[in-house]
């Protein structure tokens, strides 16, 4: 009995040091990888938020206000995941554009 339980277990090691060993080794197909997107060009500020480029200060604020309103966190959570991203997105173009259109009135 003792020389059935022996050659049970070797044979479980052996198993397991076969596997281990090549396994890793086989190589599985990985699935096709869409392309890496493209960064898009970045627009300019005044073409993000709608205004002249000589807008006043006042002009500016009043369209990023008005543009950042349509994106309300109400409206992003009864998107759909997929979407959420698009809208976090175009926020952060938003915010980008804001930025660059105080840095460029100062």
């Amino acid at each position: 009995m003792t020389k059935l339980i022996a050659v049970v277990v070797g044979c479980f090691l052996l198993g397991y040091w076969l596997v281990s060993v090549f396994l890793p080794n086989l190589k599985r197909e990985s699935p096709p990888q869409s392309p890496p997107r493209a960064d898009p060009v970045q627009r300019p500020w005044f073409e993000i938020l709608e205004v002249p480029s000589n807008a006043p200060l006042a002009d500016i604020q009043e369209a990023y206000q008005r543009l950042r309103g349509k994106y309300t966190a109400e409206d992003i959570d009864r998107l759909p995941i997929g979407l959420r991203a698009s809208f976090d997105e175009k926020l952060q173009e938003l915010d980008r554009a804001y930025r660059d259109a105080l840095y460029h009135r100062e």
